[in-house]
């Protein structure tokens, strides 16, 4: 039996396994930073095959880090990323359930193998809004690594997946209430500031460069139609292709911010609520790998990897490792919508947990294999932040 054959026999040894774990975390999402049942539903599995877990990794709330395989003297050192949080009122919109259970799966699969490296499942909650990875990225938790792999779920597959750096603002302006009616003149309209800062970001988009995206909603606009708003706030993101271009972005957005209370006679308070999604740069070299992966399992890529997902802080992990993200198609519907979070638990989702485990397993066993595909990995990571961060 040759090594790919024995290392999909442990992936189908596994799979049923992963698929329940898959549809109990579906039936029972858990939004970001709320993931208890989640994770001790994942670590339970891992404990029943013997594994060790480490929790709250980096002093992250239902975060968990579990050795795979190790050895005296690696070839290769690799985090295997598990996400699991779902979206609200969505459920697992986003395919997180999946994902993680694909990420499980992999790790059962290399437990017995007999290459020199070490492998680590990093489970990495909240991924959806405040970003756990990268807070653990500021603690050091994946500069052992010489390169993370996870996959995610989408309506196409891609070998590797470019996404967008992400930074978000809240910005409340305060004005003075007064009876709208007998005496407006009294007040200072704290709603006027919130529309004022939304027309001056609108005019701005002519003027930064075309890969940078503004949205935002307003969060409190006041509390009756009589009274001239004293507080309004909004809540904004800003993304870019860099974090550079998108801090520029971000500090012209302020300054739109800061033109509405003048115009207005407000007050403004702004505050940027969680770090940034850096953009995701993912390795050529891996990249390259998991497609030849892909192909032999007449997986179809296309020209899908032209196309740009939104942000993740898994990008954040690129910025010190090299990293990899395929995507396998599950729907043909658009990740965040209902029917996405519907099709989670249907063949084609069960079927990406196998598919996906093995093209995990089989990256990291035949990075293992290369030590030129390893240099090369690393002397592209190195080229590339030389230049860019």
């Amino acid at each position: 039996m040759s090594m790919d054959e024995k290392l999909m026999q442990r992936v189908k040894e596994g799979w049923k396994e992963c698929c329940i774990l898959n549809d109990s975390i579906a039936d029972e999402p858990e939004i970001s930073g709320e993931e208890e049942k989640t994770c001790k539903k994942i670590v339970s599995l891992l404990e029943r095959h013997g594994l060790k877990v480490e929790m709250s990794v980096a002093g992250q709330p239902w975060s968990f880090r579990t050795q795979i395989h190790s050895c005296a003297d690696p070839v290769l050192r690799v985090a295997i990323v598990t996400e699991y949080d779902a979206l609200p009122e969505m459920g697992h919109a986003c395919g997180h359930c999946v994902s993680g259970s694909i990420s499980v799966l992999a790790a059962l699969a290399l437990m017995e193998c007999t290459y020199p490296i070490c492998v680590d499942l990093i489970g990495t909650p909240d991924e959806e809004l405040r970003g756990a990875k990268t807070y653990m990225v500021q603690n050091g938790v994946f500069d052992q690594y010489d390169f993370a792999i996870m996959i995610h779920l989408d309506n196409k597959n891609r070998s590797a997946v470019k996404t967008l750096c992400i930074m978000d603002l809240k910005v409340d302006f305060f004005g003075k209430s007064s009876h709208a009616a007998s005496a407006p003149w009294e007040g200072r309209n704290a709603l006027n500031g919130v529309q004022l800062f939304f027309h001056a970001v609108d005019m701005l988009r002519q003027h930064v460069t075309p890969d940078i995206m503004m949205h935002g909603i307003i969060q409190e606009g006041g509390t009756a139609a009589n009274i001239v708003p004293e507080k309004a706030s909004a809540y904004m993101y800003i993304r870019g292709d860099k974090l550079t271009g998108t801090k520029r972005a971000l500090e012209m957005v302020q300054d739109c911010a800061r033109g509405a209370a003048i115009a207005t006679q407000t007050e403004v308070q702004m505050e940027s609520l969680y770090p940034p999604y850096q953009e995701t740069v993912p390795s050529r070299v891996l990249s390259d790998v998991v497609a030849k992966n892909m192909e032999d399992l007449h997986l179809d890529i296309g020209d899908n990897n032209a196309i740009s997902m939104g942000s993740t802080d898994f990008g954040n992990i690129s910025s010190v490792i090299p990293v990899v993200c395929p995507t396998l198609k599950i729907s043909e519907a658009d990740i965040h919508t209902a029917q996405f979070a519907m099709d989670v638990k249907g063949d084609l989702a069960h079927e990406a947990i196998c598919n996906g485990a093995y093209i995990i397993a089989k990256t990291i066993l035949d990075m293992a294999q290369s030590k030129d595909l390893i240099a090369e990995m690393k002397k592209e990571f190195k080229m590339y932040y030389g230049k860019c961060v």
